[in-house]
């Protein structure tokens, strides 16, 4: 019976056979092989959870310790956050009320407008978001 490879994400934390703890810093995708790497110890994992040397080694990932949790793209999209500042705060604080309302309402129609196109359901939230910090209607 085959086994499924572990789904590596960055800021997990993975236990190895060895009882070792690591936080997964970095993920290399190359065409021939998943590189996964851990920053304390520079160690790198195939994407089967196997340490870079031949046959079973104690450094190999066997357990999920600590999972990340999904992005909310809707409401907190992480390419959106930086330096502990929302870009639509930042933005807020740049205009004046009338101006940010206006930027606001633009981007609802873009998304209403490319929702069949593009995003699908996920740009109508997107579009109800904007519309929604408007109002001051919580989602």
């Amino acid at each position: 019976m085959k086994t499924e490879s572990p789904k590596f994400k960055v800021g997990q934390l993975w236990r190895a056979r060895n009882g070792v703890e690591h936080r997964i810093c970095n993920i290399d995708d190359d065409e021939e092989e998943t590189f996964v790497v851990e920053a304390e110890t520079g160690l790198c994992w195939t994407r089967e959870g196997r340490c870079r040397k031949l046959g079973e080694h104690p450094s190999d990932l066997v357990q999920l310790i600590e999972d990340v949790p999904e992005p909310d793209l809707v409401n907190k999209p992480p390419h959106y956050q930086g330096d502990g500042i929302e870009c639509i705060d930042a933005i807020q604080a740049a205009l004046t009320p009338e101006e940010f309302r206006g930027y606001c309402k633009g981007n609802a129609l873009k998304y209403i407008w490319r929702e069949k196109h593009k995003g699908g359901e996920q740009d109508l939230h997107k579009a109800a978001w904007y519309l929604n910090r408007i109002t001051g209607t919580k989602p």
